[in-house]
């Protein structure tokens, strides 16, 4: 990918907590008015301080946007050593939250951005491309579990995520990417829609070929909790777009901030 077409439109690498807006290009062609094109997608990357490389986290968002929850996320995986990107896909098209209908095409689009990021950080020298993990919240955690998890290969070349965390969607896709990196599912039982689903993950795809490789996926379920469980504008119960109830839950969030810790540290240690 050209430096020109994904120069920063601020530079601060070497100063601790910088971040800088970077635009990056989907990993999908389409088609507009007859030619293909890659859209350009917005990120705002920070890293710890140093010239690295480090681990890094790719953010994706959830139907809420660019919450401050994602803001929180990015700036504890700064203090935990890893460098962040939160992908702007709602914004790249022109929006600022999900709108009412929901379209599950967004999960197509988002997967895209999430490989598009992680070709693009992979050419920086602060990012270490061999430890590139992806985090999704619902609208992002769909993109993984939907478009990425079941596929066998998603970059060119050896490139690839070294992980995968997703929160509060439906597990009952393949997971074929079991093959190629751990995983995290995190689900809240009062998340009717999608908890169902990872709840029984296991049993459900138990004679799979992707059984034997169980050993790489870790499911951690909330009782008595809802989706969206670590936003903290959710003080009061809520619907989204997807009529999904939402209601923070500091106990959740906080234990969920502790596993992923975990399981990112946990990763890297493996490697």
């Amino acid at each position: 990918m050209s430096r020109s077409i994904t120069a920063a439109l601020a530079t601060c690498f070497t100063l601790a907590g910088c971040v800088t807006a970077e635009p990056f290009l989907t990993k999908e062609t389409r088609l507009a008015n007859g030619k293909e094109y890659r859209l350009k997608v917005g990120g705002e990357f920070k890293k710890p301080d140093g010239k690295g490389p480090f681990p890094t986290v790719i953010i994706l968002q959830s139907c809420g946007g660019s919450s401050p929850s994602l803001y929180d996320w990015s700036n504890k995986m700064n203090s935990w050593g890893y460098a962040t990107f939160i992908v702007k896909s709602l914004e790249a098209r022109g929006m600022q939250t999900c709108q009412k209908p929901f379209s599950t095409i967004l999960y197509i689009d988002v997967a895209s951005d999430a490989i598009g990021a992680l070709e693009y950080l992979a050419q920086k020298p602060e990012v270490d491309s061999k430890k590139i993990f992806v985090i999704g919240f619902s609208l992002g955690a769909g993109a993984i579990n939907s478009h990425i998890l079941p596929k066998d290969k998603i970059a060119s070349g050896d490139l690839d995520f070294a992980g995968a965390i997703s929160f509060y969607q439906r597990c009952g896709m393949s997971m074929a990417a079991l093959e190629r990196f751990p995983v995290l599912q995190i689900t809240a039982s009062l998340d009717h829609a999608h908890h169902p689903t990872c709840a029984n993950y296991k049993a459900h795809w138990s004679r799979n070929d992707i059984a034997k490789h169980f050993d790489r996926l870790s499911v951690v379920s909330y009782e008595g909790v809802h989706h969206a469980f670590d936003d903290t504008r959710n003080y009061s119960m809520k619907a989204d777009v997807g009529d999904n109830t939402m209601l923070y839950d500091s106990k959740a969030h906080l234990d969920s901030v502790i596993r992923v810790k975990e399981f990112l540290n946990k990763v890297l240690e493996g490697r």
